[in-house]
């Protein structure tokens, strides 16, 4: 549970490690040989012959994320901007330069472990907790059972979207801190009312920046899938 307001935007990213790739490379080795030799042999080789090579492509494609068939993209998806540019700066679309200045940032030392990015946005409709007072909490809820069990996370972060508040308190000076939090016990076990809980992350924001927050939760998320803990929040 986070408390937040409407203009929250919730994305959790995962970096999966699946081999030795720089700045987390989307297609494997295999698929990049693939590649270029049907571009190597597109003109001499017949269309049969390529189309077989796109074939096995595809299903080392699809072997790689976990998938058996090729999949139809739902109208509703949604695709972070994060990723977008992820992908630009990956295809050669855009200079690094050019996406760090507009503001994209990811952890340069698990990305240089891992070959595949996922983007987890947060189910919407189980957004509201019973009992609680319209836009005093909410409740963010991720399903990662989409992830491959032969998959290794090397990290994850999660990323809010936050606009600025035109005026905030004087006694802050501005500024306000935002803590992440991995719930160790909830209430049942221990004093009613109260939680066990373990500081995954924490940042001091100014109140007049719209911008994307990103804070490291790898350790809650790798109890989750490695070592199949628990999840309480």
């Amino acid at each position: 549970m986070i408390p937040g307001n409407r203009m929250l935007m919730v994305v959790l990213l995962c970096q999966v490690l699946l081999g030795g790739a720089s700045h987390a490379s989307l297609i494997p080795e295999t698929g990049k040989k693939k590649v270029a030799e049907i571009q190597g042999h597109a003109g001499g080789r017949r269309s049969g012959q390529s189309h077989e090579l796109l074939r096995d492509f595809e299903a080392t494609l699809l072997q790689m994320f976990g998938l058996r068939r090729r999949p139809q993209p739902s109208k509703s998806a949604v695709i972070p901007d994060y990723m977008r540019d992820l992908y630009r700066l990956q295809s050669g679309e855009e200079e690094e330069e050019q996406i760090h200045s507009a503001g994209l940032e990811y952890p340069e030392r698990p990305a240089s472990r891992a070959n595949t990015v996922r983007s987890f946005h947060h189910e919407e409709h189980l957004e509201n907790i019973p009992g609680t007072s319209e836009n005093s909490a909410f409740r963010f809820l991720f399903n990662l059972s989409s992830i491959p069990e032969n998959e290794v996370i090397s990290s994850a972060e999660l990323r809010l979207f936050r606009e600025q508040v035109d005026q905030g308190p004087d006694w802050e000076r501005g500024f306000h801190r935002i803590n992440i939090y991995e719930v160790m016990k909830p209430p049942a076990e221990v004093v009613p009312g109260h939680l066990i809980t373990r500081l995954l992350d924490t940042r001091l924001v100014h109140h007049n920046v719209t911008r994307w927050e990103t804070f490291d939760v790898s350790p809650a998320v790798l109890r989750r899938t490695r070592e199949k803990q628990p999840n309480y929040g």
